[in-house]
Protein backbone atom coordinates (compact mmCIF):
# COMPACT_ATOMS: atom_id res chain seq x y z
CA UNK A 1 0.00 0.00 0.00
CA UNK A 2 1.58 3.10 -1.30
CA UNK A 3 2.59 5.73 1.49
CA UNK A 4 -0.17 8.71 1.98
CA UNK A 5 0.65 12.04 1.19
CA UNK A 6 0.21 14.92 4.17
CA UNK A 7 -0.85 17.35 1.55
CA UNK A 8 -3.54 14.96 -0.18
CA UNK A 9 -5.01 14.02 3.62
CA UNK A 10 -5.31 17.89 4.69
CA UNK A 11 -6.68 18.66 1.54
CA UNK A 12 -9.06 16.47 1.46
CA UNK A 13 -10.03 17.07 5.06
CA UNK A 14 -10.27 20.56 4.65
CA UNK A 15 -12.86 20.29 1.30
CA UNK A 16 -15.08 18.52 3.56
CA UNK A 17 -15.12 21.08 6.15
CA UNK A 18 -15.42 23.94 4.61
CA UNK A 19 -17.70 22.94 1.20
CA UNK A 20 -20.77 22.27 3.44
CA UNK A 21 -20.73 25.97 4.28
CA UNK A 22 -20.14 27.56 0.00
CA UNK A 23 -20.50 25.82 -2.98
CA UNK A 24 -18.45 29.53 -4.53
CA UNK A 25 -15.92 28.36 -7.40
CA UNK A 26 -13.27 30.54 -5.02
CA UNK A 27 -13.02 28.04 -2.58
CA UNK A 28 -12.76 25.16 -4.90
CA UNK A 29 -10.12 26.36 -6.54
CA UNK A 30 -8.10 27.99 -3.78
CA UNK A 31 -8.67 24.72 -1.84
CA UNK A 32 -6.70 21.80 -3.82
CA UNK A 33 -3.94 19.93 -2.95
CA UNK A 34 -1.06 21.58 -4.86
CA UNK A 35 -1.88 25.23 -3.50
CA UNK A 36 -2.39 23.29 0.52
CA UNK A 37 1.06 21.30 -0.21
CA UNK A 38 2.85 24.32 -1.23
CA UNK A 39 1.49 27.04 0.36
CA UNK A 40 3.77 26.67 3.28
CA UNK A 41 6.58 27.85 0.78
CA UNK A 42 4.85 31.42 0.91
CA UNK A 43 5.63 31.78 4.33
CA UNK A 44 9.16 32.27 6.31
CA UNK A 45 8.11 31.57 10.40
CA UNK A 46 9.68 28.44 10.17
CA UNK A 47 12.98 29.55 9.12
CA UNK A 48 13.25 32.89 11.35
CA UNK A 49 15.48 32.85 14.15
CA UNK A 50 13.61 33.83 17.25
CA UNK A 51 15.31 36.32 19.72
CA UNK A 52 14.37 36.13 23.83
CA UNK A 53 14.16 38.82 25.45
CA UNK A 54 16.08 38.59 29.20
CA UNK A 55 13.57 38.29 31.70
CA UNK A 56 15.36 40.48 34.70
CA UNK A 57 12.79 40.10 37.70
CA UNK A 58 13.21 37.47 40.40
CA UNK A 59 9.96 35.39 40.20
CA UNK A 60 10.72 35.36 44.20
CA UNK A 61 9.81 38.54 44.72
CA UNK A 62 6.36 38.25 44.34
CA UNK A 63 5.72 35.37 46.65
CA UNK A 64 7.91 37.54 49.30
CA UNK A 65 5.33 40.23 48.73
CA UNK A 66 2.86 38.26 48.66
CA UNK A 67 3.67 36.27 51.92
CA UNK A 68 4.78 39.16 54.01
CA UNK A 69 1.20 40.47 53.15
CA UNK A 70 -0.26 37.67 54.43
CA UNK A 71 2.06 37.52 57.42
CA UNK A 72 0.82 40.56 58.57
CA UNK A 73 -2.86 39.76 58.54
CA UNK A 74 -1.94 37.11 60.87
CA UNK A 75 -3.12 37.89 64.29
CA UNK A 76 -1.76 36.33 67.76
CA UNK A 77 -3.58 36.27 70.70
CA UNK A 78 0.06 35.67 72.47
CA UNK A 79 1.18 39.52 71.40
CA UNK A 80 0.75 41.65 74.27
CA UNK A 81 -1.66 44.17 72.68
CA UNK A 82 -0.52 46.70 75.36
CA UNK A 83 2.36 47.68 73.28
CA UNK A 84 -0.03 48.93 70.61
CA UNK A 85 -2.87 49.98 72.40
CA UNK A 86 -3.70 53.49 71.90
CA UNK A 87 -4.08 53.74 75.95
CA UNK A 88 -0.35 52.10 76.76
CA UNK A 89 1.03 54.99 74.37
CA UNK A 90 -1.09 57.32 76.20
CA UNK A 91 0.25 55.90 79.17
CA UNK A 92 3.81 56.26 77.84
CA UNK A 93 4.09 59.92 77.14
CA UNK A 94 6.14 61.92 79.85
CA UNK A 95 3.45 63.87 82.04
CA UNK A 96 2.74 59.73 83.46
CA UNK A 97 6.66 59.51 83.72
CA UNK A 98 6.49 55.95 82.29
CA UNK A 99 8.56 54.95 79.44
CA UNK A 100 9.32 57.12 76.61
CA UNK A 101 11.80 56.39 73.36
CA UNK A 102 12.93 57.10 70.34
CA UNK A 103 14.51 55.20 67.76
CA UNK A 104 15.92 56.04 64.04
CA UNK A 105 14.40 53.74 61.42
CA UNK A 106 14.03 53.54 57.63
CA UNK A 107 10.86 53.60 55.56
CA UNK A 108 10.55 50.32 53.69
CA UNK A 109 7.35 50.43 51.32
CA UNK A 110 6.18 52.57 53.30
CA UNK A 111 5.16 51.25 55.92
CA UNK A 112 7.92 53.43 58.43
CA UNK A 113 5.22 53.64 61.51
CA UNK A 114 5.24 49.29 61.66
CA UNK A 115 9.26 49.45 60.96
CA UNK A 116 9.58 52.21 64.12
CA UNK A 117 6.80 50.05 66.38
CA UNK A 118 8.63 46.63 65.63
CA UNK A 119 12.02 48.14 65.97
CA UNK A 120 10.96 49.57 69.37
CA UNK A 121 10.41 46.21 70.68
CA UNK A 122 12.88 44.56 69.37
CA UNK A 123 15.55 46.01 71.95
CA UNK A 124 17.52 43.33 74.55
CA UNK A 125 16.30 44.34 78.12
CA UNK A 126 18.79 43.02 80.49
CA UNK A 127 16.77 44.07 83.74
CA UNK A 128 13.21 42.74 84.74
CA UNK A 129 10.95 46.00 83.53
CA UNK A 130 8.14 44.08 82.29
CA UNK A 131 7.64 41.40 84.71
CA UNK A 132 7.08 41.75 88.57
CA UNK A 133 6.51 38.42 89.69
CA UNK A 134 7.83 34.79 89.78
CA UNK A 135 6.26 32.23 87.12
CA UNK A 136 4.43 29.03 87.48
CA UNK A 137 6.19 25.53 87.81
CA UNK A 138 5.98 22.74 84.65
CA UNK A 139 4.37 19.53 85.00
CA UNK A 140 6.82 16.24 84.88
CA UNK A 141 5.76 14.12 82.54
CA UNK A 142 8.06 11.18 82.85
CA UNK A 143 11.42 11.32 83.20
CA UNK A 144 11.42 15.08 81.89
CA UNK A 145 12.93 16.52 85.18
CA UNK A 146 15.80 17.88 82.66
CA UNK A 147 13.61 19.13 80.29
CA UNK A 148 11.74 21.37 83.43
CA UNK A 149 14.52 22.57 84.98
CA UNK A 150 16.23 23.80 81.73
CA UNK A 151 13.13 25.31 80.52
CA UNK A 152 13.09 27.02 84.36
CA UNK A 153 16.76 28.39 83.21
CA UNK A 154 15.10 29.84 79.91
CA UNK A 155 12.06 31.40 81.65
CA UNK A 156 14.01 33.53 83.96
CA UNK A 157 16.80 35.00 81.56
CA UNK A 158 15.40 38.59 81.41
CA UNK A 159 16.21 38.95 78.33
CA UNK A 160 14.99 36.46 76.65
CA UNK A 161 12.04 36.68 78.06
CA UNK A 162 10.99 40.00 77.76
CA UNK A 163 12.19 39.55 73.88
CA UNK A 164 9.47 37.67 73.89
CA UNK A 165 7.04 39.16 75.46
CA UNK A 166 7.76 42.30 72.98
CA UNK A 167 8.46 40.22 69.94
CA UNK A 168 5.94 37.60 69.15
CA UNK A 169 8.34 34.79 66.88
CA UNK A 170 5.06 32.84 66.44
CA UNK A 171 3.36 35.81 64.20
CA UNK A 172 6.32 35.66 61.75
CA UNK A 173 6.89 31.69 61.39
CA UNK A 174 7.15 30.67 58.04
CA UNK A 175 7.79 26.88 59.77
CA UNK A 176 4.00 27.33 60.94
CA UNK A 177 3.22 28.69 57.90
CA UNK A 178 4.40 25.10 55.88
CA UNK A 179 2.45 23.54 58.69
CA UNK A 180 5.64 21.78 60.06
CA UNK A 181 6.27 21.88 64.28
CA UNK A 182 8.47 24.92 65.32
CA UNK A 183 10.33 24.08 68.38
CA UNK A 184 10.98 28.48 68.74
CA UNK A 185 6.91 28.75 68.72
CA UNK A 186 6.96 25.84 71.08
CA UNK A 187 9.65 27.54 73.34
CA UNK A 188 7.85 30.68 73.23
CA UNK A 189 4.64 29.28 73.85
CA UNK A 190 5.83 27.61 77.48
CA UNK A 191 7.79 30.85 78.47
CA UNK A 192 4.63 33.10 78.23
CA UNK A 193 2.28 30.13 79.91
CA UNK A 194 4.98 30.17 82.74
CA UNK A 195 4.94 33.92 83.33
CA UNK A 196 1.00 34.40 82.57
CA UNK A 197 -0.33 31.64 85.62
CA UNK A 198 0.20 32.53 89.39
CA UNK A 199 0.27 29.79 91.69
CA UNK A 200 -1.06 31.50 94.59
CA UNK A 201 -4.75 30.89 92.94
CA UNK A 202 -5.24 27.68 93.66
CA UNK A 203 -7.38 27.71 90.27
CA UNK A 204 -4.08 27.46 88.14
CA UNK A 205 -1.76 24.78 87.75
CA UNK A 206 1.35 24.41 86.46
CA UNK A 207 2.50 24.58 82.76
CA UNK A 208 2.69 21.65 80.73
CA UNK A 209 5.21 21.04 78.22
CA UNK A 210 3.64 18.39 76.31
CA UNK A 211 4.21 19.48 72.85
CA UNK A 212 7.76 19.52 73.34
CA UNK A 213 7.87 16.42 75.26
CA UNK A 214 6.26 14.20 72.16
CA UNK A 215 8.47 16.28 69.83
CA UNK A 216 12.02 15.35 71.69
CA UNK A 217 13.58 13.95 68.54
CA UNK A 218 12.89 16.68 66.55
CA UNK A 219 15.47 18.41 69.06
CA UNK A 220 17.96 15.78 69.07
CA UNK A 221 17.69 12.26 66.98
CA UNK A 222 19.89 10.85 69.52
CA UNK A 223 17.16 11.60 72.52
CA UNK A 224 14.84 9.34 73.23
CA UNK A 225 10.73 9.71 74.59
CA UNK A 226 10.39 8.44 78.09
CA UNK A 227 14.31 8.46 79.34
CA UNK A 228 16.13 11.04 81.00
CA UNK A 229 18.86 13.05 79.08
CA UNK A 230 21.29 15.34 80.07
CA UNK A 231 20.12 18.43 80.77
CA UNK A 232 23.08 19.98 79.21
CA UNK A 233 22.87 18.45 75.98
CA UNK A 234 19.33 19.15 76.07
CA UNK A 235 19.98 22.81 76.50
CA UNK A 236 22.78 23.17 74.10
CA UNK A 237 20.26 21.51 71.14
CA UNK A 238 17.10 23.04 72.15
CA UNK A 239 19.29 26.90 71.69
CA UNK A 240 20.37 25.63 68.06
CA UNK A 241 17.10 24.27 67.08
CA UNK A 242 15.91 28.30 67.94
CA UNK A 243 18.17 29.48 66.56
CA UNK A 244 17.84 27.72 62.80
CA UNK A 245 13.54 28.93 63.55
CA UNK A 246 14.72 32.25 63.56
CA UNK A 247 16.90 32.32 60.56
CA UNK A 248 14.17 30.30 58.62
CA UNK A 249 11.95 33.05 59.53
CA UNK A 250 14.24 35.96 58.59
CA UNK A 251 13.80 38.46 55.69
CA UNK A 252 15.34 36.47 53.46
CA UNK A 253 15.24 33.51 54.95
CA UNK A 254 19.46 33.36 55.90
CA UNK A 255 21.61 29.94 56.78
CA UNK A 256 23.83 29.62 60.01
CA UNK A 257 27.87 30.80 59.15
CA UNK A 258 30.26 28.71 60.09
CA UNK A 259 30.41 28.02 64.26
CA UNK A 260 34.37 27.27 64.01
CA UNK A 261 37.22 28.76 61.32
CA UNK A 262 40.10 31.10 61.69
CA UNK A 263 38.45 34.11 60.55
CA UNK A 264 36.88 35.76 63.72
CA UNK A 265 34.37 38.06 61.31
CA UNK A 266 33.16 35.28 59.37
CA UNK A 267 31.72 33.00 62.14
CA UNK A 268 28.12 33.42 63.63
CA UNK A 269 28.87 34.63 67.01
CA UNK A 270 26.27 37.83 66.16
CA UNK A 271 24.08 36.53 63.25
CA UNK A 272 20.93 36.53 65.95
CA UNK A 273 19.70 38.04 69.26
CA UNK A 274 20.16 34.36 70.67
CA UNK A 275 24.07 34.38 69.16
CA UNK A 276 24.28 37.73 70.76
CA UNK A 277 23.01 36.42 74.45
CA UNK A 278 23.94 32.66 74.29
CA UNK A 279 27.15 32.70 71.90
CA UNK A 280 30.32 32.77 73.68
CA UNK A 281 33.72 32.40 71.23
CA UNK A 282 36.74 30.47 72.30
CA UNK A 283 40.04 30.78 70.73
CA UNK A 284 42.53 28.36 70.83
CA UNK A 285 46.00 30.18 70.40
CA UNK A 286 49.03 28.14 69.05
CA UNK A 287 52.67 30.02 69.04
CA UNK A 288 55.65 27.79 67.24
CA UNK A 289 58.46 27.51 69.52
CA UNK A 290 61.00 27.92 66.55
CA UNK A 291 59.74 30.62 64.48
CA UNK A 292 57.28 31.90 66.57
CA UNK A 293 54.35 31.98 63.83
CA UNK A 294 50.80 32.48 65.92
CA UNK A 295 48.09 30.47 64.53
CA UNK A 296 44.57 31.25 65.83
CA UNK A 297 41.12 29.13 65.50
CA UNK A 298 37.88 30.56 67.21
CA UNK A 299 35.22 28.65 67.73
CA UNK A 300 31.12 29.38 69.07
CA UNK A 301 29.84 27.84 71.54
CA UNK A 302 26.54 28.47 73.79
CA UNK A 303 27.85 26.97 77.33
CA UNK A 304 31.63 27.10 78.58
CA UNK A 305 32.38 23.44 80.01
CA UNK A 306 34.86 23.48 82.30
CA UNK A 307 36.41 21.01 84.46
CA UNK A 308 36.21 20.65 88.01
CA UNK A 309 38.56 17.58 89.22
CA UNK A 310 40.74 17.94 92.32
CA UNK A 311 38.85 21.88 92.46
CA UNK A 312 36.86 23.21 94.96
CA UNK A 313 36.28 26.52 93.55
CA UNK A 314 34.72 27.99 90.09
CA UNK A 315 37.60 30.40 89.76
CA UNK A 316 40.17 27.99 90.03
CA UNK A 317 38.74 25.77 87.12
CA UNK A 318 38.17 28.86 84.62
CA UNK A 319 41.73 29.46 85.56
CA UNK A 320 42.78 26.46 84.49
CA UNK A 321 40.92 26.43 81.20
CA UNK A 322 42.90 29.55 80.24
CA UNK A 323 46.47 27.78 81.68
CA UNK A 324 49.39 27.49 78.52
CA UNK A 325 49.56 24.15 77.11
CA UNK A 326 53.15 22.85 75.94
CA UNK A 327 53.23 20.48 73.49
CA UNK A 328 55.78 18.38 73.05
CA UNK A 329 56.78 14.62 72.91
CA UNK A 330 53.94 12.95 71.03
CA UNK A 331 52.10 16.22 71.01
CA UNK A 332 54.26 18.25 68.77
CA UNK A 333 52.79 20.72 66.64
CA UNK A 334 52.35 20.83 62.65
CA UNK A 335 53.52 24.15 62.16
CA UNK A 336 52.21 25.77 58.77
CA UNK A 337 55.24 27.76 58.18
CA UNK A 338 58.06 25.55 59.02
CA UNK A 339 56.69 23.01 57.68
CA UNK A 340 57.31 20.30 59.87
CA UNK A 341 56.88 18.89 63.73
CA UNK A 342 58.05 21.24 66.34
CA UNK A 343 57.19 22.75 70.13
CA UNK A 344 54.43 24.85 70.77
CA UNK A 345 52.75 26.67 73.13
CA UNK A 346 48.62 26.38 73.01
CA UNK A 347 46.48 28.51 75.12
CA UNK A 348 42.71 28.73 75.15
CA UNK A 349 41.06 32.22 75.92
CA UNK A 350 37.68 33.79 76.17
CA UNK A 351 37.30 36.23 73.28
CA UNK A 352 34.14 37.44 73.26
CA UNK A 353 31.86 37.07 76.33
CA UNK A 354 27.83 36.83 75.69
CA UNK A 355 25.48 38.76 77.81
CA UNK A 356 24.70 35.43 79.08
CA UNK A 357 27.02 33.02 80.50
CA UNK A 358 26.20 29.52 80.93
CA UNK A 359 28.81 27.62 82.97
CA UNK A 360 28.92 23.87 82.47
CA UNK A 361 31.06 22.02 85.49
CA UNK A 362 32.41 18.87 83.70
CA UNK A 363 31.04 16.37 86.59
CA UNK A 364 30.81 13.31 84.20
CA UNK A 365 33.93 11.53 83.52
CA UNK A 366 33.51 8.93 81.04
CA UNK A 367 35.76 5.72 80.13
CA UNK A 368 36.34 2.31 81.74
CA UNK A 369 35.04 3.60 85.42
CA UNK A 370 32.27 6.15 84.18
CA UNK A 371 31.47 8.04 86.97
CA UNK A 372 30.26 11.58 88.63
CA UNK A 373 32.51 13.71 90.29
CA UNK A 374 29.96 14.77 93.38
CA UNK A 375 32.03 17.12 95.63
CA UNK A 376 30.91 21.15 96.02
CA UNK A 377 32.63 23.30 93.91
CA UNK A 378 31.81 26.89 94.92
CA UNK A 379 30.87 29.56 93.02
CA UNK A 380 29.79 33.18 93.49
CA UNK A 381 27.31 35.40 93.33
CA UNK A 382 29.31 38.32 91.44
CA UNK A 383 31.88 37.00 88.84
CA UNK A 384 34.00 38.47 86.80
CA UNK A 385 36.01 37.18 83.38
CA UNK A 386 38.60 39.93 82.70
CA UNK A 387 41.51 37.56 83.81
CA UNK A 388 40.00 35.14 81.13
CA UNK A 389 39.75 36.86 78.31
CA UNK A 390 41.61 37.42 75.22
CA UNK A 391 44.41 40.18 75.72
CA UNK A 392 42.76 42.73 73.26
CA UNK A 393 39.82 41.91 74.52
CA UNK A 394 40.39 42.20 78.52
CA UNK A 395 40.35 45.74 79.00
CA UNK A 396 36.34 45.40 78.13
CA UNK A 397 34.63 47.36 81.09
CA UNK A 398 31.50 44.88 80.99
CA UNK A 399 32.89 41.92 81.99
CA UNK A 400 30.82 42.10 85.64
CA UNK A 401 28.33 39.56 85.79
CA UNK A 402 26.19 38.41 88.24
CA UNK A 403 24.35 34.95 89.23
CA UNK A 404 20.48 34.30 88.25
CA UNK A 405 20.35 30.68 87.87
CA UNK A 406 21.52 27.36 88.69
CA UNK A 407 20.51 23.91 87.54
CA UNK A 408 21.29 20.78 89.94
CA UNK A 409 21.58 17.22 89.36
CA UNK A 410 21.42 14.90 92.05
CA UNK A 411 22.32 10.90 91.11
CA UNK A 412 25.13 9.32 90.27
CA UNK A 413 24.70 9.27 86.05
CA UNK A 414 23.77 11.52 83.71
CA UNK A 415 20.54 8.92 83.17
CA UNK A 416 19.40 8.99 86.39
CA UNK A 417 18.54 10.86 89.52
CA UNK A 418 16.85 14.45 89.46
CA UNK A 419 17.51 17.40 88.33
CA UNK A 420 15.82 21.48 89.04
CA UNK A 421 16.67 24.20 89.50
CA UNK A 422 17.41 27.47 91.55
CA UNK A 423 16.19 30.74 89.53
CA UNK A 424 16.20 34.39 90.79
CA UNK A 425 12.84 35.78 89.97
CA UNK A 426 11.48 39.07 88.80
CA UNK A 427 10.48 39.93 92.11
CA UNK A 428 13.95 39.52 92.51
CA UNK A 429 13.61 36.81 95.33
CA UNK A 430 15.55 33.05 94.77
CA UNK A 431 13.08 30.12 94.57
CA UNK A 432 13.62 26.51 94.06
CA UNK A 433 11.44 25.46 90.99
CA UNK A 434 11.70 21.25 91.77
CA UNK A 435 8.91 20.66 88.79
CA UNK A 436 5.36 21.50 89.50
CA UNK A 437 6.76 23.38 93.07
CA UNK A 438 8.30 26.65 93.50
CA UNK A 439 9.66 27.13 96.78
CA UNK A 440 11.20 30.50 98.28
CA UNK A 441 15.27 30.29 99.68
CA UNK A 442 17.55 32.08 100.57
CA UNK A 443 20.86 32.88 98.50
CA UNK A 444 23.49 31.14 101.40
CA UNK A 445 21.45 27.54 99.76
CA UNK A 446 21.52 28.47 96.24
CA UNK A 447 25.48 28.92 96.46
CA UNK A 448 26.18 25.62 98.35
CA UNK A 449 24.74 23.31 96.33
CA UNK A 450 26.70 20.10 95.85
CA UNK A 451 25.29 18.71 92.44
CA UNK A 452 25.12 22.43 90.92
CA UNK A 453 26.11 21.44 86.80
CA UNK A 454 24.94 24.65 84.69
CA UNK A 455 26.00 28.45 86.48
CA UNK A 456 23.82 30.70 84.49
CA UNK A 457 25.20 34.42 84.80
CA UNK A 458 23.96 37.48 83.40
CA UNK A 459 26.04 40.38 82.28
CA UNK A 460 25.68 43.26 84.64
CA UNK A 461 24.92 46.88 83.13
CA UNK A 462 26.11 50.01 84.12
CA UNK A 463 22.90 52.81 83.26
CA UNK A 464 23.56 56.31 83.36
CA UNK A 465 21.46 57.97 85.90
CA UNK A 466 19.71 61.06 84.93
CA UNK A 467 17.65 63.79 86.99
CA UNK A 468 14.59 65.51 85.10
CA UNK A 469 12.34 68.25 86.60
CA UNK A 470 8.90 67.52 84.96
CA UNK A 471 6.02 69.90 86.03
CA UNK A 472 7.88 70.88 89.45
CA UNK A 473 8.23 66.55 89.92
CA UNK A 474 11.79 65.66 90.15
CA UNK A 475 12.38 62.68 88.51
CA UNK A 476 15.31 59.87 88.19
CA UNK A 477 15.69 57.96 85.03
CA UNK A 478 17.54 55.59 83.43
CA UNK A 479 19.54 56.07 79.80
CA UNK A 480 20.85 52.88 77.97
CA UNK A 481 21.77 51.99 75.03
CA UNK A 482 20.32 48.69 73.39
CA UNK A 483 21.04 46.78 70.31
CA UNK A 484 17.82 46.10 67.77
CA UNK A 485 17.02 42.61 66.97
CA UNK A 486 13.56 42.78 63.86
CA UNK A 487 12.56 39.61 63.86
CA UNK A 488 15.17 37.85 66.22
CA UNK A 489 17.93 39.18 63.78
CA UNK A 490 20.86 41.35 65.20
CA UNK A 491 20.91 44.82 63.31
CA UNK A 492 24.21 46.60 64.34
CA UNK A 493 23.18 49.45 62.29
CA UNK A 494 19.81 50.33 64.15
CA UNK A 495 20.24 51.76 67.85
CA UNK A 496 17.59 52.62 70.30
CA UNK A 497 17.75 55.08 73.08
CA UNK A 498 14.98 54.59 76.04
CA UNK A 499 14.04 56.36 78.42
CA UNK A 500 13.00 54.07 81.97
CA UNK A 501 11.83 55.46 84.50
CA UNK A 502 11.07 54.41 88.04
CA UNK A 503 6.98 54.03 87.55
CA UNK A 504 7.55 51.83 84.04
CA UNK A 505 4.68 49.82 82.95
CA UNK A 506 5.25 46.40 84.71
CA UNK A 507 2.73 43.60 83.51
CA UNK A 508 1.28 41.30 85.83
CA UNK A 509 0.99 37.25 85.06
CA UNK A 510 -2.90 37.80 84.31
CA UNK A 511 -1.80 40.49 81.85
CA UNK A 512 0.09 38.42 79.83
CA UNK A 513 -1.76 35.99 77.20
CA UNK A 514 -0.93 32.73 76.09
CA UNK A 515 -0.73 31.84 72.55
CA UNK A 516 -3.42 29.73 71.01
CA UNK A 517 -1.25 26.80 69.11
CA UNK A 518 -3.04 23.79 67.88
CA UNK A 519 -2.21 20.26 69.10
CA UNK A 520 0.73 18.40 66.91
CA UNK A 521 0.20 15.03 66.39
CA UNK A 522 3.21 12.65 66.97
Amino acid sequence: MPKPDLGDVCGRFLSSRLLKHTESSFCKKSLNNENIANDHKRHTILTQKLLFKPYKKNPLDQLRKRYSNLVGLITNDAVLTSFDDKESVNKCSPSNHTITSTSTTTTTNGNSKNKNKNDKNSSLMMNWELLKDRGSGLVNLGNTCFINASLQCLANTPPLVQWLLSNSHHQHCRIKLEKQFCLFCEAERIVKLIHSKTSYSSSTGPANPNNLVRRIKDISKTFRFGRQEDASEFLICLIDKIIEACLRSSQPPERLRPSSGTSYEQLCHSQTFLHDLFGIVLRSRVICSRCRYTSDTFEVQYTWIVGVRNHSDLRQSLQQFVCRETLSGENLYRCTKCKQLVPAVKRYTLHKASKILLINLKRFEFGKNSHKLSHLVRYPEYLNVKSYMSEENANDPSLNYRLYAVLVHVGSSMHSGHYYSYVRSPNNRWYKADDTTMTQCDLNQVLTQYGAYILCYIKETEPLLTTNLTNGITTTTTTASKNVYPNGKLNNNEKQSNTITAHSTLFTPRQIPVQNLPRQSM
